[in-house]
């Protein structure tokens, strides 16, 4: 090397003496090498310029001299489809061209040679290829024609350098591209189940803009005397015609007996599969919903008609979620058309027609329906059993509870709705829940997990184990509120127990345990301030401040509250902050002890007064001092501390006789002035917290 030196764009000038060849080519690390070496016979060698850039010019047009080859960094590379990524394939070293560029390596690390696949895969993938030709002659399979598009990478349409510029970056390394998105199968497939079992969600129907006809709701009208089962064989003849196309007529007319026979699921299903679109498919669609209890019912505008003057009103009374006001409900077409309903049906759906009655406070209605149920009612009374135990429990009437309790203790579904019944009558008394009606209905919560009474059966459960003083069965219950009916609700009639049952200890334990849950619940006032004044009457200022911290804003029993804790916590300031503007004799009460504990006596005093203490006002003339502003006269224990103390008694009274009489006698007036003291200091002793 001759010469090294700097250039004005930042590079290095290297002249390198004649009959030395160099070699350029960096490290992993991104270091830049030069290796300088003998020329072979009859080379040129030129000058190298090194810049910061790790890159390399020369300054002849000839090409630059041949180096030994080097291996390329071996990159994976897919086979096949880009779903098929399971095979790769390596490119072996090659040897480079003498007059190939320089590429200089961005110190990437070099990604490991991925394994030699299994031979096994080729049989696999035979036999998935063979499943899937079969898949695609049963119709099962279907190719999908609108593939996941995928996105450019960021800078993949920018303008390509030119010139100079694309000179430089041509050597120098690019960043690796971004992950690739995930291949795209274009294969639909549905198996055999999805095909026979379909999905039987209620689509919501277009919007109606009025109340549709009765003809869509008259399920009397599709039935006659003849058994389920011959009336059904007979409708399923015909139901497909000439190429397997489905028969519309014959298809509603088969779903319509589906729907008139209580078979909601079987109705959706075949409607799915081969109705034709159309305000009557709409209509049944939305009419099995209801029968098989389907939330996504209220979700149709359908469930939106109780008040109309016609069949769909009772339909969607029975949907309506949440319930419409009783003033939106037409219950004279509500009647009419549920002693139309077939006999079954009408058994079948009363428990629920008249739980909802009942709810919105439609109980005379409700009271109208049994006849029509009592008249088809024949060996089973359960249905009519639980409409009147239902009725009797809104009317306020004692022997419901008898007649709950024996339904509930049936197989069917009239003993749920019972078992339902009875427990929430025993939580809404506020007594003790029966133990083995509360574990019955935590069974079923477990063996029911999809049910729709699954959620109010929870709901039971931890109620009713707080009911029963079980605080830890009754969080482990809510542990998952989402499973839970009126979960808020729930939580707060948990805590309600909690605060009114519990004794000292196993409240103070629970509520520690379920502070975040008790920072919940303590968003309702009442019983925020229940919890808020049984923890500071346990000594727990800090607990009741994060609770009443929920309040927003606070109100006035907060604002005391707050001022009790901190006179518990010997924040005499912060109390009489707390009660600023606010009037009441247990505020002033709980003011004036703030304000004796700063010292502001007669502050304190005039505060005792107006709360109506005057025994607390006469404690605080004590406190300061002043003797002379007592409002009564002084009692035996004042009046034997002023003999004592006062300005009259500061002469020692003169005692006759030798020193050890006198130091007798000294001693007693000693001890007659410290019980003295005792006493009036045991009577101006500050007032509780509590108070």
């Amino acid at each position: 090397m001759q010469a090294l030196a700097a250039q004005a764009d930042g590079g290095l000038f290297l002249k390198l003496a004649p009959g030395v060849a160099p070699e350029t080519f960096s490290l992993e690390s991104g270091a830049f090498v030069i290796d300088l070496k003998d020329p072979s016979p009859g080379q040129n060698v030129p000058p190298v310029i090194a810049t910061g850039e790790h890159r390399s010019q020369t300054t002849s047009t000839k090409p630059p001299p041949a180096s030994r080859p080097r291996p390329k960094t071996v990159q994976p590379v897919r086979i096949g489809d880009d779903y098929l990524d399971l095979f790769w394939r390596a490119t072996t070293a090659q040897e480079e061209p003498a007059n190939a560029p320089v590429n200089i390596s961005d110190g990437a690390p070099k990604p490991p040679l991925p394994p030699k696949p299994d031979p096994r895969l080729d049989g696999i993938e035979e036999r998935l290829l063979r499943q899937m030709s079969r898949a695609a002659s049963q119709g099962l399979v279907s190719p999908q024609m609108t593939p996941t598009e995928e996105k450019p990478a960021q800078g993949r349409h920018a303008p390509p350098p030119t010139g100079d510029r694309a000179a430089e970056t041509a050597e120098i390394p690019q960043a690796p591209q971004g992950p690739r998105p995930p291949p795209h199968l274009a294969i639909d497939s549905v198996t055999a189940i999805d095909r026979d079992q379909l999905a039987t969600g209620l689509q919501a129907p277009p919007e109606v803009s009025g109340c549709p006809p009765d003809r869509y709701f008259e399920l009397a009208n599709w039935v006659d005397e003849r058994p389920a089962f011959t009336q059904i064989s007979d409708a399923r003849k015909g139901l497909l015609g000439e190429f397997d196309a489905p028969n519309p007529r014959k298809v509603t007319a088969l779903a319509r007996l589906y729907i008139a026979f209580g078979f909601g699921t079987e109705a959706r299903a075949l409607l799915r599969d081969m109705g034709k679109d159309g305000p009557s498919k709409n209509a049944l669609l939305f009419v099995g919903a209801v029968l098989d209890a389907d939330p996504a019912a209220a979700t149709s505008p359908l469930a939106q008609l109780t008040d109309c003057n016609g069949a769909v009103a009772l339909w969607a009374f029975l949907a309506a979620d949440p319930l419409p006001e009783k003033r939106d409900v037409a219950f004279a077409a509500l009647r009419r058309h549920f002693e139309a309903l077939p006999a079954d049906l009408r058994r079948s759906l009363a428990p629920n027609l008249v739980a909802r009655l009942t709810q919105i406070g439609a109980a005379d209605v409700a009271r109208s329906l049994e006849p029509t149920v009592s008249r088809i009612t024949t060996g089973d009374r359960r249905a009519l059993d639980t409409m009147e135990a239902e009725i009797q429990v809104v009317e306020g009437d004692p022997q419901a509870s008898g007649r709950l309790e024996a339904l509930s203790k049936t197989n069917s579904a009239q003993g749920l709705r019972a078992l339902i019944l009875w427990l929430n009558s025993q939580i809404d008394a506020g007594g003790a829940v029966d133990p083995a009606a509360l574990a019955n209905a935590e069974a079923l919560a477990f063996e029911l997990a999809d049910a729709p009474e699954a959620p109010e059966l929870r709901r039971i459960a931890a109620i009713g184990h707080a009911a029963n003083s079980e605080f830890g069965k009754a969080f482990e219950i809510y542990s998952d509120a989402t499973e839970i009916a009126d979960s808020k609700g729930t939580l707060e009639a948990i805590f309600s127990r909690l605060v009114g049952q519990a004794g000292d200890g196993d409240f103070l334990r629970t509520l520690y345990d379920q502070l975040p849950l008790a920072e919940k619940a303590a968003q309702t006032s009442g019983l925020r301030q229940e919890l808020a004044g049984r923890a500071i009457s346990l000594g727990m200022p800090a607990v009741a401040v994060r609770l009443l911290g929920q309040a927003d804003p606070l109100s006035v029993q907060d604002k005391t509250l707050l001022a009790r804790a901190a006179l518990l916590e010997l924040d005499p300031a912060a109390a009489v902050a707390h009660l600023k503007n606010l009037e009441g004799k247990q505020i002033e009460q709980i003011r004036a002890a703030a304000l004796s504990r700063l010292g502001r006596h007669d502050e304190a005093r005039a505060a005792y007064l107006r709360a109506g203490n005057p025994e607390g006002a006469r404690a605080q003339s004590w406190h300061k001092g002043d003797w002379s502003s007592l409002d009564a006269p002084p009692d035996a224990v004042e009046q034997r501390f002023l003999e004592t103390f006062g300005a009259t008694s500061s002469q020692t009274k003169e005692v006759k006789g030798g020193p050890l009489t006198r130091a007798r006698s000294l001693l007693e007036q000693s001890q007659a002035e410290r019980e003295t003291l005792s006493k009036m200091l045991d009577r101006l002793a500050l007032p509780p917290v509590q108070q």
